[in-house]
C-alpha cells in the first residue's frame, strides 16, 4: 500500500503569522513606483517672465520709409510704407504718390511724388513731367522733365540737358552722355559714360565700367576698382560742414493713406 502523506497540523498563532507575512508581500508588490524627477532647465533656458513656453520672438519688422519731396513748396520729410496719397506737412497739399509707366507719345503734365518711367518708345512732347524719380529710356521733344530726387538716363535716352532739371543724377550702364553745358547735380552716380563739365555740390561716384571725361569738380570723388576717370579735377572739401537748415525743414514722418499703385499711361 502507497504511504498516505502526512498532515500538518496549524496551530492559531501560525496561521496568524502566515497570514501577516503574505499580507506584507502584496503591500511590497503593490508599493507605487516613485517618479523620476527630470532636471531643472537653466537659466538661459526658462522663458521669461510674461512669456509663454514655445514662444520665439526674435525681431519685428518695420516698414521702410521713403524720403518724399513736396512738388509744391520743395519740403523733404520721410513716409513709412507706402501710399497713393499723402499730404507735406509744411504747406498742407495732397500728394499723389502714384508710380507712372509712359509707353507711347504723352501730351499731358504729370505731378507725383512716385515715379516715372519713360520707355524706349515714349515720346514726351509739350508737357512736364514732375516726379520724385524718373527713369529716362525714351525721348523728350518739347517737354520738361523735373526729377525731385534723382533721374536715371538709360542708352537710348533723347534729351536736351537745358529741358531736365534733377537733384541727383545717375547715369546706367550703356549709357552716353555728352554735353557742352556745365552738368550739375549735387550728387552724380556713373556706371555708363559722362563727357562733359561736370559740378557735384556733393558726391561723384564712378562705379565698375563708368567713365567720366572732361572737367571734374567737387568736394566728394570716389572711383570704384574698374570705374574710369579722364578729367580735370577739382576736388575741394567741403570745410564748412553742412549749411544750417532754415527752421522747420527737418524730416518729419508721414504716415500712408492707401497701397499705391503703377498707372500705365497712353496718349495719342
Amino acid at each position: 500500500m502507497p504511504d498516505r502523506e502526512k498532515a500538518e497540523f496549524l496551530d492559531g498563532y501560525a496561521v496568524i503569522k502566515a497570514a501577516r507575512r503574505a499580507a506584507g508581500k502584496e503591500k511590497e508588490g503593490s508599493r507605487p513606483k516613485k517618479a523620476e524627477r527630470k532636471p531643472e532647465p537653466a537659466d538661459s533656458q526658462r522663458p521669461a517672465e510674461g512669456k509663454s513656453p514655445g514662444l520665439h520672438i526674435r525681431h519685428t519688422v518695420r516698414p521702410p520709409t521713403h524720403e518724399i519731396i513736396c512738388y509744391e513748396c520743395g519740403y523733404s520729410f520721410r513716409l513709412t510704407g507706402k501710399a497713393q496719397r499723402t499730404f507735406c506737412p509744411r504747406c498742407r497739399v495732397i500728394l499723389d504718390m502714384t508710380d507712372y509707366s509712359i509707353e507711347t507719345v504723352w501730351h499731358q503734365p504729370i505731378k507725383t511724388c512716385g515715379r516715372i518711367r519713360l520707355a524706349p518708345h515714349a515720346v514726351v512732347e509739350n508737357a512736364e513731367l514732375v516726379a520724385g524719380e524718373i527713369i529716362l529710356e525714351g525721348t523728350v521733344k518739347e517737354g520738361k522733365l523735373r526729377a525731385l530726387r534723382v533721374l536715371e538716363i538709360h542708352p537710348r535716352a533723347r534729351f536736351d540737358l537745358s529741358q531736365v532739371h534733377t537733384r541727383d543724377l545717375r547715369i546706367a550702364s550703356g549709357a552716353v552722355v555728352r554735353s557742352r553745358q556745365p552738368v550739375t547735380a549735387e550728387n552724380i552716380e556713373v556706371s555708363g559714360k559722362l563727357e562733359g563739365r561736370i559740378q557735384a555740390t556733393g558726391r561723384i561716384i564712378i562705379h565698375v565700367g563708368g567713365l567720366v571725361k572732361g572737367e571734374l569738380s567737387g568736394p566728394h570723388l570716389v572711383v570704384e576698382e574698374g570705374g574710369g576717370l579722364r578729367a580735370r579735377c577739382a576736388i575741394v572739401p567741403d570745410t564748412a560742414g553742412a549749411t544750417a537748415a532754415e527752421p522747420g525743414t527737418g524730416p518729419a514722418i508721414a504716415r500712408p493713406a492707401a497701397a499705391g499703385n503703377t498707372r500705365r499711361c497712353s496718349s495719342g
